[in-house]
């Protein structure tokens, strides 16, 4: 019996272990549909994350994700099929996920990209960080971005440029002050500026509480907290003295 639809898992089967796909497996695929057989991608990841993989290699077959709970088209995101959980597994799952103190994340929004969502990151949980900061480098600036929406309302910041001026302003400022005291303790006079350099901190992602959500019917109008996120840069500023 010939072999008509081909489906490969993507980490640590399609792809290396940098995350991308050799010339050898892209040749096979290629040879592959030259045959007739259909290529699919079935993975445990969730939709936002192992579509880029089908767009790169252009695939016609829908993409099977989040351990087959969604199925929809790469290109032109109709959802082919859906097994959401209910309201009361979500809640039940969260609730497993609080008593053991572990940091639960949440995939929304199956007709479109995906929304992650997430109750809280625990400060030593590094794995978890490190995750969602790879997301938003595979996803950059598309439609929708990385950040956590609730009806299309985004809790991440959407332009820090200001929040870095001002940060950069007060750390050179800051630096100056400094200077000029190590340049009269030494009896010497400030001179000018020979370098600076900079490192921009990279706060992680601000929460949205899932408590609130779980809390209360799905159809229930989900509150929003004020809250805030930290910017901040580290300047070296080098001068001379005379």
């Amino acid at each position: 019996m010939p072999i008509s639809l081909l489906a490969l898992d993507l980490d640590g089967t399609l792809l290396d272990s940098r995350g991308l796909i050799s010339e050898r497996n892209r040749n096979a695929i290629d040879n592959a549909r030259e045959q007739g057989v259909h290529v699919a991608l079935v993975t445990g990841r969730r939709f936002r994350d192992s579509r880029p993989v089908a767009l790169e290699l252009g695939l016609d077959v829908p993409l099977i994700s989040h351990n087959g709970a969604l199925t929809k088209h790469a290109a032109t995101l109709q959802t082919v099929c859906v097994l959401p959980l209910s309201l009361a597994a979500a809640r039940a799952a969260l609730q497993v996920g609080r008593n053991a103190d572990a940091d639960a994340l949440l995939s929304d929004d199956h007709e479109g990209l995906g929304v992650l969502i997430y109750d809280h990151i625990r400060g030593e949980n590094s794995a978890a960080y490190k995750y969602i900061s790879w997301a938003r480098r595979i996803h950059g600036t598309e439609a929708g971005g990385n950040a956590v929406q609730v009806n299309g309302i985004s809790l991440d910041l959407e332009d820090n440029g200001k929040l870095l001026s001002t940060a950069r302003d007060r750390a050179v400022a800051n630096a100056k002050t400094k200077a000029e005291q190590y340049a009269k303790a030494s009896g010497r006079d400030l001179g000018a500026v020979v370098s600076i350099s900079e490192t921009i901190s990279d706060p992680p992602p601000v929460a949205y509480d899932v408590r609130a959500m779980a809390s209360k019917d799905s159809a229930s109008p989900v509150p929003i907290q004020p809250g805030s996120e930290n910017v901040g840069v580290t300047v070296t500023v080098v001068y001379a003295f005379r």
